[in-house]
């Protein structure tokens, strides 16, 4: 199954349902992770509150993983790069650069 998320708000409701999905417990999951429950519920209600590694290992004790997928359409047809050559640090105002 797949979830995409096109705004990080997006998140929280997603990792829930795949908690929820796996029929696991705030704090099994928390076990998993090395963090008491209280801990993992903060995570799961606000994951902007923790690094990206540890957003990461949670994905991974849930099951899943990250995928970047590009959306093509976006890009001028015939081109091989995003109009930036893929640099996020070069702020020439590409797909890249979009808030969220």
């Amino acid at each position: 199954m797949n979830f995409r998320l096109q705004t990080p708000d997006q998140l929280a409701a997603h990792l829930r349902a795949l908690r929820r999905r796996q029929g696991l417990s705030q704090s099994e999951v928390g076990q998993r992770m090395g963090v008491s429950q209280s801990r993992f519920a903060r995570i799961e209600n606000d994951p902007s509150s923790v690094s990206f590694d540890q957003l990461l290992h949670l994905l991974h004790v849930l099951g899943t993983e990250v995928v970047l997928e590009t959306d093509d359409r976006r890009f001028r047809k015939g081109t091989a790069a995003p109009p930036n050559d893929g640099d996020p640090s070069s702020g020439s105002g590409s797909a890249l650069d979009e808030p969220w």
